[in-house]
Parts: C-alpha cells; structure tokens; sequence
C-alpha cells in the first residue's frame, strides 16, 4: 500500500483519534486524580495529561518496516499528526494546565 492508497478520511480518523480522543481520556483521567484526591501535585497530573495528547513516535515507523507494514502509509498518518499537533497540543496544554491548576 502507497502512501497514495490511504484516504484523506482514514488519515483524518486516525489524526481525530490520537489528537482529540485520547487527550480527551486525559483531561478526564486528570480530572479524575484531582477529584479524588489521590494525586496532590498538579505537576504529576500535569504529565499524566500530556502523555495522551502527543502525536505518534516516530519509532513506530521502524516497528512498521520490521513487521513488513506499510511505510508510506504510517509515514503518511505521522505527517498528518504533526502537521495538525502545534493547533492541538497548544489547546490541550491550555485545558491541561488549568485542570492541573484546580482552575486557578
């Protein structure tokens, strides 16, 4: 499969995934840890937050050549991902830190 071969929509779904989606888990595990209490430093919820709203790795291209996968199409999906991550990590970290905050 050529990077040609892989619909706008398909990368599209998956950038949705990854970069809203997932961080979205993230707001609502912060949201969580600082409900309940267990987690008392915003930094350490902080973090837990921003593990999920990052694009994918660059590795995962090395594991995709080694498993025999596409290479053009997982470049394809990065691209799209990083292209769209300065928009999305920016908001996300906005929302994060004022979860982390307690809204302050």
């Amino acid at each position: 499969m050529a990077a040609t071969d892989v619909s706008w929509r398909a990368l599209g779904t998956l950038t949705a995934a990854k970069m809203v989606v997932m961080p979205a888990f993230g707001a609502a595990t912060g949201i969580a840890l600082r409900s309940s209490g267990l987690v008392r430093q915003p930094a350490a919820v902080l973090v837990a937050m921003i593990v999920t709203c990052t694009p994918t790795a660059n590795n995962v291209m090395v594991m995709a050549e080694l498993a025999g996968e596409s290479r053009e199409a997982l470049a394809a999906a990065i691209f799209v991902q990083y292209a769209f991550a300065p928009f999305s990590i920016t908001l996300w970290l906005y929302l994060y830190i004022h979860i982390a905050t307690g809204g302050s």
